[in-house]
């Protein structure tokens, strides 16, 4: 039966969350997805390692990619292309 292994009060995420945060849940919890649930405790979501690892990888490869635009400004002694807020990279 479920409720011999299950995991009592639920672990769950909020929306509000870093994804630092839910990560650190991963691993401290060993569990490889979350309920994502609201300030009255409905689920309104379910986030999973991949989704996170996924958006990290996507704010990594934007960081890198300004830094190669800046890099390629300074070298060719151009104006820097505009900055766009990094966390626009987490959604999607």
């Amino acid at each position: 039966r479920v409720g011999d292994f299950m995991q009592s009060p639920v672990l769950s995420a909020k929306p509000t969350m870093t994804e630092k945060q839910i990560e650190d849940l991963f691993i401290r919890y060993d569990v490889r997805a979350l309920p994502v649930v609201d300030d009255n405790n409905e689920v309104i979501g379910l986030v999973s390692y991949k989704e996170v690892s996924a958006a990290k990888m996507r704010l990594i490869n934007k960081q890198e990619k300004r830094l190669r635009q800046i890099e390629k400004a300074v070298a060719d002694r151009r104006k820097l292309p505009e900055d766009r807020p990094l966390e626009s990279a987490v959604k999607g």
